[in-house]
């Protein structure tokens, strides 16, 4: 209970802006809660069944159970009354026969029409629920500004906010490329995460930006910490840039991870940090700052060969 209600706490609201950030993070959300197939499409609203014709029931008699005479009624009156009576009984006699040869006749068709409109009636229950729990999900994760879009289709209303707000403008574009080209990684963190990040910037740019696989693995190696770049030099003499694989250099960081964890050259992300960069050393960056010549006579120093800073 606890690790769902920290999931949520982890999505953050929809304002309108970074849905491809957003997009990933509210699908698996509303994949642990199970109702995921309420906005890809895959739980249909259920529709009734075919429902068989019945054959027409019979019409009862309109014949009326004829009235008793009185003790005072001649004789004639109480024949008549007996005919009638008899004649009464027979023709409601034959009805209930005919009723009850319809019934049997329909007895087929009838229990496959109630059973056809239960599981209808009971499929639709379960799918109003379902679309009503994608849709409260939903309506608390975006903003209230946001509600209008909202219809009673958990899967249109998502529809609507993707068409809305998936389409990346140029302004968000140059604000992704300026992050991927600034991204370093860092050796006081495990890698994993790092490289997710680095994904999640390539593929905000991939729909409008065609990068070569040889290009995006240049660039992950392009953002290894200064002290791993000895380790991937090697590496890369062996290989024809054809060869240039994302996933393989992953595997090789993981794994050289791993080792520095063991011989203890990697530092986790608890330790603190070397001495180097604490004094303000420049990490390896994909564009590190110029090298400051200084002179003889120090920091302040314009001696020979040496130039302002």
């Amino acid at each position: 209970m606890s690790s769902a209600k920290d999931f949520a706490d982890q999505v953050p609201v929809f304002h309108g802006s970074g849905w491809i950030t957003w997009e990933p993070i509210m699908k698996a959300f509303l994949r642990t809660k199970g109702v995921w197939k309420y906005i890809d499409g895959s739980a249909t609203e259920p529709t009734l069944g075919v429902i068989m014709d019945l054959e027409e029931a019979p019409e009862p008699p309109t014949m009326k159970e004829p009235k008793e005479p009185g003790p005072k009624e001649p004789e004639s009156s109480s024949l008549a009354y007996d005919s009638e009576l008899a004649t009464y009984k027979q023709v409601w006699k034959e009805h209930r026969a005919a009723m009850a040869t319809w019934r049997a006749e329909n007895y087929e068709a009838h229990s496959y029409n109630h059973k056809t409109q239960a599981e209808y009636v009971k499929a639709k229950a379960d799918f109003d629920e379902g679309n009503d729990k994608a849709l409260g999900y939903l309506s608390i994760k975006i903003s209230r500004s946001l509600y209008h879009l909202l219809t009673e289709s958990a899967s249109e209303s998502w529809t609507i906010l993707k068409d809305q707000y998936s389409k990346t403008g140029a302004a968000q574009l140059y604000l992704d490329w300026i992050k991927l080209k600034e991204f370093y990684m860092s050796s006081s963190k495990p890698p994993a995460d790092q490289i997710s990040h680095l994904r999640s910037l390539l593929d905000r740019l991939s729909p409008h930006v065609v990068l070569p696989e040889s290009l995006k693995t240049l660039i992950l190696l392009g953002s290894l910490p200064a002290d791993w770049r000895q380790s991937f030099q090697t590496l890369l003499l062996t290989l024809d840039p054809a060869e240039l694989k994302m996933q393989d250099c992953i595997t090789r960081i993981n794994e050289e991870y791993t080792r520095r964890l063991s011989t203890g050259e990697a530092r986790t992300s608890w330790a603190p940090a070397p001495a180097a960069a604490a004094a303000g050393q420049p990490r390896f960056q994909q564009n590190p700052p110029p090298t400051h010549w200084q002179g003889r006579g120090g920091n302040q120093s314009r001696g020979r060969g040496g130039r302002d800073v």
